[in-house]
């Protein structure tokens, strides 16, 4: 007992569901089986009357009861109508707050829940964790039913009551017993699946190098293994299922035939009557059915329990040097950036350790922070982005410290763009179009940034797909997109390698254009000597320090 509730309340602070859709489920389907309860008191009473020739009272009984059985199929509609509210108020928040764990969290998190299993969870557990708000309400409905039926039948004949009480006990153990071994499969099955969909990533991720490697009949064996175990946990739980549908059905078969057959006894030796005996087999037979759909919901129970521990480790996500957002809230800064005594330890996070970093960046101009391999650019770009803080020091943008700006403040103020960005599945205009929906903008911004040409020479032209851009396009398409962001902070990292000299100079000619305007901070991380020639201030790292700084004029 102490267990089941544990259970639920583990459930209940995953799930969440309207606690008001919950008590409309719960009530129908009491007021449904209180007329399931009622109706076998006048079935019985009109195949009485009948046999003493009371057919207008036989005909009162019948319609008595067909009123009861019609209320109660209403009930039970009522239910579900009211269903598919109830499971989407545990639904949709539910699957809402895991998009945003997985929107926010980093990659070490994703070490111990691999995506697959997260695609498996949205797949299954969490309507798992939604739907069992509907069949909990039906559970608390159907117990009661069972308790009313065995006080009933008490009233009626003590001895029944006991045989019925008795049954009930000997169902609830050993579907136990069936039920243990059907949840241990369940999760064998579940764990598998994940392995099999994690392997076949690798499968597909994988396929040229398997190729070069010669290691492809090794890969397969691995996903061949997990697939045979994801048999033979099927295979038990097919098993485990048989041995419920038909073994126990024996055995449920064999008890009503007993309790019948005593019920006739009892009858015929006076002890009975058939009115009583009318009313009171069905009860027997509801008693022992519904004490077994109760079980069958429990088991249910533990089922959504697996689902929630599953997707609880999604939501139990963590980023232990994360900094939490401030509460600043400011809609637009010009983009002044201070880096004041800051240091850092790199350790084993792949980042450069920082050494009491301090540099000015001015707004509205080109910034080159540049160095070797090892100074410390990837350092300082993730801590603009807020993904790593510094062990000492601080950061200004306009005078406050970084991290002190909300999370709503630094997305629509800062902006970067990687040596490898990513796009969306689809063309080029509806990756643009996800930032902006002017079309004459968009294509302005290309335009300027000397992307235009090349979209234009293309047959599909801006539906071209995005993804199948040559790498130096990509890069002048994630610019493009970054500048229609509206953001007035821009950080590239690494200037990109491949473009013509004639797209370098539009290019650059783009990125002096919007600082002059006064449109855009940019800042560039790069070793490259390319784009000293547009830069306002060159900033020098050298083994986590800086090593100089240089004005335009002084170069």
């Amino acid at each position: 007992m102490n267990n089941n509730i544990s259970q639920l309340k583990t459930w209940y602070s995953v799930a969440k569901p309207s606690k008001w859709l919950f008590f409309i489920s719960c009530f129908a389907m009491v007021l449904a089986y209180a007329c399931n309860i009622i109706s076998p008191i006048f079935a019985a009473n009109a195949i009485t009357a009948i046999t003493v020739a009371d057919y207008w009272g036989a005909a009162i009984y019948l319609v008595i009861e067909f009123i009861i059985v019609l209320l109660s199929y209403l009930f039970k509609h009522w239910n579900f109508y009211n269903y598919s509210k109830l499971v989407g108020s545990s639904y949709v928040p539910l699957n809402s707050k895991i998009v945003d764990k997985v929107m926010q969290a980093k990659t070490k998190n994703f070490k111990s829940v691999p995506k697959e299993s997260i695609l498996n969870m949205l797949h299954q557990d969490v309507y798992n964790i939604a739907n069992f708000s509907d069949k909990l309400g039906i559970a608390i409905a159907k117990a009661l039913r069972v308790v009313v039926t065995i006080i009933t039948i008490f009233c009626i004949n003590w001895m029944a009551g006991v045989v019925v009480l008795v049954v009930d006990i000997l169902n609830f153990v050993l579907l136990s017993k069936l039920n243990d071994r059907r949840l241990k499969y369940i999760k064998e099955i579940k764990d598998n699946t994940d392995k099999r969909c994690q392997q076949m990533t690798q499968i597909v991720d994988s396929r040229a190098i398997s190729r070069e490697l010669a290691i492809r009949k090794t890969l397969k064996d691995e996903y061949m293994k997990v697939t045979d175990k994801y048999v033979k946990s099927e295979h038990g739980r097919t098993m485990n299922h048989s041995y419920v549908d038909n073994l126990y059905a024996i055995f449920y078969y064999a008890i009503i035939l007993i309790v019948t057959l005593l019920m006739v006894y009892m009858v015929a030796h006076d002890s009975l009557n058939l009115t009583l005996y009318l009313i009171i087999t069905p009860y027997i037979v509801s008693g022992i059915t519904i004490a077994s759909e109760v079980f069958t919901i429990l088991s249910d129970m533990r089922v959504a329990t697996i689902s929630t521990n599953r997707v609880n480790k999604v939501l139990k996500f963590t980023d232990q040097e994360f900094e939490e957002f401030g509460e600043k809230d400011y809609c637009s800064v010009f983009g002044i950036i201070d880096f004041s005594n800051v240091c850092y330890h790199g350790g084993k996070s792949g980042n450069v350790s920082l050494n009491d970093v301090s540099f000015h960046i001015r707004p509205y101009e080109i910034t080159l922070i540049g160095g070797d391999r090892g100074g410390g650019k990837r350092t300082i770009f993730n801590m603009l982005r807020r993904d790593i803080v510094p062990k000492s020091g601080e950061i200004f943008l306009d005078g406050v410290n970084i991290n002190e700006y909300s999370e709503h403040a630094h997305r629509d103020n800062f902006t970067y763009i990687t040596s490898k960005p990513y796009f969306y599945s689809g063309s080029v205009i509806k990756n643009l179009k996800m930032v902006c929906k002017k079309t004459d903008k968009i294509h302005e911004v290309c335009r300027i940034v000397g992307l235009e040409e090349y979209i234009m020479s293309t047959p599909r032209k801006y539906n071209t797909e995005a993804n199948s851009l040559p790498a130096q396009y990509k890069y002048l398409l994630s610019f493009a997109r970054a500048i229609l962001t509206g953001r007035e902070v821009i950080a590239l990292y690494e200037f990109p390698s491949g473009l013509s000299e004639k797209e370098k100079f539009v290019l650059k000619s783009a990125l002096t254009y919007y600082t002059e305007r006064k449109i855009n901070t940019i800042i560039i991380f790069s070793s490259s000597k390319d784009c000293e020639d547009i830069a306002n201030k060159v900033i020098e790292l050298k083994n986590g320090s800086v090593s100089g700084v240089y004005l335009k004029n002084e170069r």
